[in-house]
């Protein structure tokens, strides 16, 4: 069972332009469920070591309970940041908006590649390397030499 202090969030969601990315996501078979969606969000953001800011106005999404059933996610985040040892879920949510906010630009570009995601080092799109060249073709926002999209 999920606890939480007494201050941090008992429901946790996205802001309005974040939620309506989620939901694309999911209505264009991206995604089964919206809560795949944030958690990987989750996931995204403590990977590139982003946050979005405090969101001032939220959509309301998921019980803290469904979101993290075994306190894995509150355990990580007051792990990995202990500024946010009090308010986990609170944290949770700005990464989750930055995350969403960032699988949603890149599928809204054709640049979504799930295996280059959370690797280790993700070249940025436009990169240059080393010696000069382009990056790689399995980096994030690049295409196969087939034009389509990798995932």
């Amino acid at each position: 069972m999920t606890t939480q202090t007494q201050d941090d969030r008992s429901n946790v969601g996205l802001s309005e332009a974040a939620y309506q990315l989620c939901s694309r996501l999911k209505e264009d078979g991206i995604f089964k469920e919206l809560l795949d969606v944030y958690r990987l969000g989750i996931a995204l953001s403590i990977k590139s070591g982003n946050a979005a800011p405090r969101i001032s106005r939220q959509r309301n999404m998921f019980n803290v309970g469904s979101l993290d059933p075994d306190g894995t996610i509150r355990d990580l985040i007051m792990e990995l940041y202990p500024e946010h040892a009090e308010r986990p879920y609170a944290f949770a949510e700005q990464l989750a908006e930055y995350g969403v906010t960032e699988i949603g630009r890149l599928h809204e570009s054709g640049q979504l590649r799930f295996r280059n995601l959370l690797a280790t080092e993700v070249p940025a799109p436009g990169d240059e390397g080393p010696d000069g060249a382009a990056p790689a073709p399995s980096a994030i926002g690049e295409t196969g030499s087939d034009g389509g999209t990798q995932q």
